[in-house]
């Protein structure tokens, strides 16, 4: 693991005014942009920092699927969240699939009522994959090994517009999925992400529009290759619905993508077998 000589979300000189401003109690609509690699989800979690992205608190994680469900999310604001100017909104990313690297993406925010004498507590955010000095979660979209303990342990944090963050007992468990593999609609909307762990081009306060936080752009470089080999189809083309998954022949498996199939290596060692419109490895 290459040292890494960026901070979080890059930068850490506040941009001159917020890009958005949230009520306390509403929700931050995020949109990720499609066009690029989904990397087979993974895991993401929406935070926010009042120190200027010193202590990240997670207001909304997506374990194991993240884009799986769409490139849409509504991230809660709770009731109590102190008002201030100087809020910074973190969205940060474990692909499942590709080369070991730490996402993440910053907006300068305002969020607006609340208790002025209030605190935000949660799971602290987790970063991985992100230097020698942090765990390291290892592909996971074939094996299961989604080392979401990581997640679950997370020490629970809170953090307020001053002073420093208190710590708690570890959270409760989060739910995690079972090793299934789901119709996962962005392998052909897909979400370009920032890297920190390779220097990417996105800007810390970047500015974003007032209604709606954006905060997927273009890498600075093309994406690395997933694990799997994808094989040309031979059979007839045919058309097919977006993310939907099935067994092929023996040692294949097939996801379509732009309305036809694509035949694919499965994991050496297991079978496939198909459930619904979802593959299962065993």
């Amino acid at each position: 693991m290459a040292m890494v000589h960026q901070p979080l979300c890059k930068f850490q000189t506040p941009y001159d005014h917020p890009v958005a401003t949230f009520a306390a109690g509403s929700s931050i609509p995020v949109e990720f942009m499609a066009g690029g690699a989904s990397h087979g989800g993974g895991h993401c979690q929406f935070s926010v920092s009042y120190d200027g992205g010193a202590n990240f608190v997670v207001l909304h994680s997506e374990m194991n699927h993240c884009f799986g469900n769409g490139l849409q999310f509504n991230v809660p604001i709770p009731h109590n969240a102190p008002p201030s100017d100087r809020v910074v909104f973190s969205w940060s990313w474990v692909n499942a699939i590709g080369n070991r690297e730490f996402y993440q993406n910053c907006a300068d925010i305002a969020i607006t009522g609340g208790d002025p004498n209030g605190a935000i507590t949660g799971p602290r955010m987790v970063v991985a994959n992100y230097g020698p000095d942090t765990p390291q979660i290892p592909e996971f979209f074939y094996s299961g090994d989604s080392k979401n303990k990581l997640y679950e342990d997370a020490p629970v944090i809170t953090v307020r517009p001053s002073g420093s963050p208190s710590y708690q007992a570890p959270p409760q468990s989060l739910s995690t999925s079972a090793n299934t593999i789901s119709p996962d609609p962005s392998y052909q909307k897909g979400v370009n992400g920032n890297d920190n762990s390779d220097v990417g081009d996105e800007d810390h306060n970047e500015g974003q529009s007032q209604s709606k936080v954006k905060v997927a752009r273009h890498r600075s470089k093309p994406a690395p290759p997933p694990s799997f080999m994808a094989i040309p189809n031979s059979e007839p083309a045919t058309v097919c619905n977006g993310g939907d998954m099935k067994c092929a022949d023996v040692g294949y498996w097939m996801q379509c993508a732009y309305g036809q199939w694509v035949r694919l290596q499965i994991p050496p060692g297991t079978t496939c077998k198909t459930v619904g419109n979802i593959v299962q490895f065993t």
